[in-house]
């Protein structure tokens, strides 16, 4: 979405801390300043759904089947 590395330039020894410690990537709130509504919506359902694939707990996340699906809606 931004070809941007999830935790930008930090050093390996701290993205593992940070992924043990349940921090997720931010995302960068410039990508669709002016955008009109729709581009916003598509935007953050773009997130809910990459969130939902960051759960922390491997059985909260998506199946693929529902990634697809929800991909499809977009």
């Amino acid at each position: 979405m931004t070809k941007r590395c999830p935790f930008g330039k930090l050093p390996e020894v701290q993205i593992i801390l940070a992924i043990r410690d349940k921090m997720l990537p931010l995302f960068p709130s410039e990508t669709f300043v002016g955008a009109d509504k729709e581009g916003r919506i598509l935007w953050d359902r773009l997130k809910a759904l990459c969130r939902q694939c960051w759960e922390y707990d491997p059985k909260l996340r998506p199946a693929m089947e529902e990634i697809a699906a929800s991909l499809t809606r977009l």
